[in-house]
């Protein structure tokens, strides 16, 4: 593993170890917090409907927001990364979760609960975007490795909300439930904030760049690509593995409780447990995508994912009471798409800067497409008074990732597919 040099900002000697266990824990503490505010708020509305007037587009636009939020993120992040230093963007990302946790907790009316779930949900989609980039900065040797280490992080900050939204919302209020995911936030800031001060520390003293964010050319000036990643076939091929994947996940987040308490008899605590394990799903495919993409490659695997979306949607149509474990296991190996395009990031990127270009571009394209997905999904539901036809067609998008998956072989790099300096 690369290590961060051994100053630190208060000049008293530090071995190498401990940054890099520092980078460790403030990578760890930060892929914990991007998703709190995706899964903990869908298993308790029937207790949150008790005191705010959550209707169907309420609802609907509560399970639209991630997405939304992280297409807009992945929109911003990189022209962001170029004029602020990553530490400070990730403090700042991570201060919006926090105020966003709090006024979700404290909401007295929807637009405020709307309000708070948006800045939450902004400030971890610009933390989704700047996981690459981190792990380029401070792992560089150790991309698959680290990158699935905070991918598994992120499918823990997945499970555990819903699993423990309902019992809590019981027995302390909906808006315990939901304001205390601040506190774990407000963690996450403190490693952070020191790295912060040691490279600020660092800068001054010329040891690094003051802006790391940014490539710069002999002349001074800043490298931009000499052609935009909006045309490269293969970061488009990437994108739309990505929005695939997204799609079908939060389709899930938002409406698989509901799916199961309709179609299989679920009571609220079951349906909860339910999306946990589909959550839970992404830890052991998270460990084991280093090994899967060493031994197997992308192409397989990207396809067998694919097939098993596929086949739980279809369990869920054709026998929905008969085995529900059997079918949310099928849907949850569906995931392992997640960590294979995440370690794709790192691996087709030569420096930071590639990787916020090619995340912010995979990220912006696949959560935009994937924002419509629980809506439509929605809609078509209660349109046709039954899941049947939304779950086809999402089995039926989920088998485009098929003719997707051989673009994305080989060890081509981002910076040349852009012609962008190293």
């Amino acid at each position: 593993m690369s290590s961060l040099p051994a100053p630190n900002p208060s000049g008293s000697a530090r071995s190498p170890w401990f940054w890099t266990a520092l980078a460790v824990l403030a990578l760890v503490l930060l892929a914990l917090n991007l998703r709190t505010a995706v899964t903990n708020a869908s298993p308790i509305f029937d207790l949150i409907s008790v005191d705010l007037p959550l209707q169907g587009a309420t609802t609907g636009l509560l399970t639209m927001l991630p997405p939304v939020a992280f297409a807009l993120a992945g929109l911003i992040t990189p022209w962001l990364l170029r004029r602020v230093r990553l530490e400070l963007l990730i403090v700042l990302a991570l201060a919006a979760i926090i105020a966003g946790h709090l006024l979700r907790g404290s909401a007295p009316n929807v637009p405020t609960l709307l309000g708070g779930s948006g800045i939450a949900l902004l400030g971890m989609g610009i933390g989704n975007i700047l996981l690459p980039p981190v792990v380029v900065t401070y792992f560089r040797s150790r991309i698959p490795v680290m990158t699935s280490t905070y991918a598994i992080v992120v499918a823990l900050g997945t499970m555990l909300p819903p699993l423990l939204a309902a019992p809590v919302a019981l027995a302390s209020g909906w808006r315990t439930s939901l304001s205390m995911w601040g506190i774990v936030a407000a963690s996450a800031a403190v490693p952070w904030l020191i790295l912060l001060v040691r490279a600020q520390v660092r800068a001054a003293r010329g040891h690094v760049p003051p802006t790391t964010g940014a490539v710069t050319l002999p002349n001074g000036r800043p490298a931009r690509p000499a052609r935009s990643i909006w045309r490269s076939k293969r970061a488009w091929a990437l994108a739309t593995t990505f929005a695939i994947s997204s799609m079908n996940a939060y389709c899930c987040f938002g409406w698989l409780p509901t799916i199961l308490q309709e179609r299989a008899g679920a009571d609220t605590v079951a349906a909860a447990g339910y999306l946990s394990l589909f959550a839970a799903m992404g830890i052991p495919l998270s460990l084991a995508t280093p090994l899967v993409i060493k031994h197997l490659g992308t192409t397989w695997p990207l396809i067998s994912a694919a097939a098993g979306f596929a086949l739980g949607y279809l369990g869920l149509i054709l026998a929905p009471t008969a085995a529900p474990v059997v079918w949310v296991l099928l849907i949850g190996f569906g995931q392992l798409i997640f960590p294979i395009c995440l370690t794709l990031i790192g691996l087709r990127a030569s420096g930071q800067r590639g990787s916020a270009i090619l995340s912010g571009f995979v990220q912006l394209v696949g959560y935009a497409l994937a924002a419509l997905a629980p809506f439509t999904v929605g809609v078509l539901a209660t349109a046709t008074g039954n899941w049947s036809i939304s779950l086809g067609l999402l089995a039926v998008l989920t088998l485009g990732v098929i003719p997707l998956a051989p673009a994305l072989a080989g060890k081509w790099k981002i910076e040349d597919e852009i012609q962008l300096a190293r």
